[in-house]
């Protein structure tokens, strides 16, 4: 929802939706970050919902000041919130709950057959592969899991080293 209410002191109120935000910590910095915007007065974030409700006055950096420092801190700016539009944050969940339907299958599948591949001697039907082969075979199927899959957790956390850091 837009919400745009002006005061006798010239106040506007816009609500905006901003992804990736997981702790308390990253609720903080994202309020310090949009209060520290000029012409902000002040900034209330709710990290259940993933909104951000500014009120700024009649001279402000606008939507796109409010993107910049949002993205420079590490998170994602979804756009402001309107009334005739679907939630961004919801949709952004929906893609992510169907991505990681999609990752569990594979690598579900793949764990079973590297599981095969590594305990070839319980299973006859897969003696007749020579050992270095099925080695290979596992490396190559283990890779994509590892530096694939594993990898989305291996770069949130890199990445929260460096915000940590400031790095």
């Amino acid at each position: 929802m837009l919400n745009n209410v002006t005061s006798g002191l010239d106040q506007t109120k816009i609500t905006i939706s901003v992804g990736g935000m997981t702790c308390a910590a990253c609720l903080r910095r994202v309020e310090n970050a949009l209060n520290s915007v000029p012409g902000v007065i002040d900034a209330n974030v709710n990290l259940a919902n993933g909104h951000a409700t500014v009120i700024h006055s009649a001279k402000w950096g606008g939507a796109e000041a409010l993107e910049k420092i949002i993205t420079e801190q590490g998170y994602e700016f979804l756009g402001e919130l309107k009334d005739n539009l679907a939630d961004p944050i919801e949709a952004s969940r929906v893609k992510e709950l169907k991505d990681l339907k999609l990752k569990v299958t594979c690598g579900a599948i793949l764990s079973i057959i590297i599981f095969l591949g590594s305990m070839q001697h319980w299973f006859g039907f897969l003696q007749i592969i020579p050992r270095e082969i099925m080695l290979w075979a596992m490396f190559i199927l283990t890779a994509p899991a590892v530096f694939g899959w594993a990898a989305v957790f291996l770069l949130a956390l890199i990445k929260q080293r460096c915000k940590k850091h400031r790095i």
